[in-house]
């Protein structure tokens, strides 16, 4: 995943985004992650979060971050 993190243009070696952050994100209870993954690679995530709403009578999810890596862009793997 921080390799995807890069390919979007995030610095990681000075930001906020560690494996503390990221393991933060992955165990949230009103978060989630799904990954792609080719063998032992993963090739794109989607980062969502969800919580309730009034106005819905249910629960929001919103996506927060969505990356597929260059070389697996347009074969549907978003």
């Amino acid at each position: 995943m921080r390799k995807l993190l890069r390919e979007l243009g995030y610095d990681l070696a000075h930001s906020r985004n560690s494996d503390e952050t990221i393991a933060q994100v992955v165990r949230h209870p009103e978060a989630a992650v799904f990954v792609a993954v080719e063998g032992v690679e993963v090739v794109g995530y989607v980062a969502l979060s969800h919580r309730p709403q009034m106005r819905l009578g249910g629960r929001l999810a919103t996506i927060d971050e969505l990356v597929v890596t260059a070389r697996w862009r347009d074969r549907g793997v978003g």
